[in-house]
Formats: C-alpha cells, sequence, structure tokens
C-alpha cells in the first residue's frame, strides 16, 4: 500500500493515516500545530473504546445505568466524529481551492483551519 509520504506501508490504520496525513501537511507549510489532528487521535480513541466496550457487552457486568451511560459515549463520540467529518472537508476544499489557483503544489499556510 502506498502512503500519503510515498513510503511503502504494509499495514495501514487509522492512526498511521492521521500521522501521515499531518506530516504531508506539514510538509507542505500547514501549521504544526493545529490542533485538527490532536483532535482526530482524541476521537479515534473515544471510538475504539466504543466499539471495544460494544464487543465486550455483558449484561451481568455492569450496573443498572450502564446502558445509559455506554448509549451516552456512543452519542457524544458521533457528534465529535460529524464535527470532524466537517473539518476535514472543509480542509480538504480549502487545499483543493488553493491548488486551483497555485497550480499545482499545496500551499496549506495559506489555509486556515476553523476552530
Amino acid at each position: 500500500m502506498q502512503s500519503l509520504t510515498g513510503k511503502k506501508s504494509l499495514k495501514m490504520n487509522f492512526n498511521k493515516l492521521i500521522n501521515q496525513t499531518k506530516e504531508t501537511f506539514v510538509a507542505n507549510g500547514g501549521d504544526p500545530e493545529a490542533n485538527l489532528f490532536d483532535r482526530l487521535h482524541q476521537w479515534r480513541r473515544a471510538r475504539n473504546e466504543c466499539v471495544h466496550a460494544f464487543c465486550k457487552l455483558d449484561d451481568h457486568a455492569y450496573s443498572e445505568n450502564s446502558a445509559e451511560i455506554f448509549s451516552e459515549k456512543i452519542w457524544e463520540t458521533a457528534k465529535k466524529g460529524r464535527e470532524l467529518v466537517d473539518l476535514v472537508k472543509y480542509l480538504s476544499c480549502a487545499v483543493k481551492s488553493e491548488l486551483h489557483k497555485e497550480g499545482s503544489s499545496i500551499h496549506t499556510n495559506s489555509v486556515s483551519l476553523p476552530t
């Protein structure tokens, strides 16, 4: 599998994809302090916790309100994921727009991320 940085990768996972995208973003002038990548990692961890908790679901191992707590966590994780999708779409469109203006090079320092 070819990665975003041009390196060969035998196995790609979401963690590696976020890191490689950040490396490419920074290498092309993007702000290394952009918190989008940290937020993506936080969401990725929350999503993993939800998935693993769901796979381990055992009615006898939880208290009366554990289903409500689990449902709340899944809902919050889904809402944060939706917000991040919108941010990533915005960034992608902004970078594409810059590519059309500038030719074929990426100038991500002229693309600002919304907060």
